[in-house]
């Protein structure tokens, strides 16, 4: 008989893979955690699940299309 799924477990299998700390995502974006706060509360910031009522996890597949919808082409600046 299989056994029950732990919660972790569950959320990647919805979610489709690992899911990170906000402090493992401020790390990859290089930015301190409290600008990464102040995004989640104005809805800017990469998507994330609540697990607990002020315990968040970001999807680490949901990171990546986050950073990959807010790249920006390289602008080369010539001297005049």
């Amino acid at each position: 008989m299989a056994q029950p799924l732990g919660h972790d477990v569950e959320f990647r299998d919805i979610l489709g893979g690992k899911m990170l700390t906000p402090q493992q995502v401020a790390r990859r974006l290089e930015v301190d955690l409290e600008t990464l706060r102040r995004w989640a509360r104005q809805g800017k910031g990469p998507p994330f699940v609540l697990v607990a009522p002020s315990t968040k996890r970001y999807p680490e597949d949901g990171l990546l299309g986050w950073m990959h919808d807010h790249l920006r082409p390289q602008v080369e600046v010539r001297a005049s």
